[in-house]
């Protein structure tokens, strides 16, 4: 019994190095397995936080351009108010004679 094992010694411990390999292996695929599963976690969340941002910058600009297009009144200078002013005053001065006239054609 004892020559047995000794004469298949040689076999026994190939068959022991080929099983520990096999298992080193094995742990090894299992791990790689895992850090690409991992990788594409990472990946998935980070085009999130892209997409995220790309829409939230998209909404800025269109905030922003609404922002910007509002209708900017313009100021003239203070001769053309006063201008206009005085030919209003002038234009309603004509437009109550006009009115007295035609009280006094009704009346009489």
């Amino acid at each position: 019994r004892k020559r047995r094992r000794f004469r298949h010694l040689q076999r026994n411990i190939l068959r022991m190095q080929c099983a520990w390999r096999g298992a080193l292996a094995k742990r090894e695929a299992i791990e790689r397995l895992v850090a690409r599963h991992r990788l594409k976690l990472a990946l998935r969340s980070l085009l999130a936080i892209r997409r995220r941002n790309l829409e939230r910058r998209a909404w800025r600009a269109a905030v922003m351009a609404k922002y910007s297009a509002r209708p900017v009144y313009e100021t003239t200078a203070k001769d053309g108010v006063v201008q206009r002013v005085i030919d209003l005053h002038r234009r309603h001065g004509a437009k109550q004679a006009e009115l007295r006239e035609l009280r006094n054609e009704v009346a009489l």
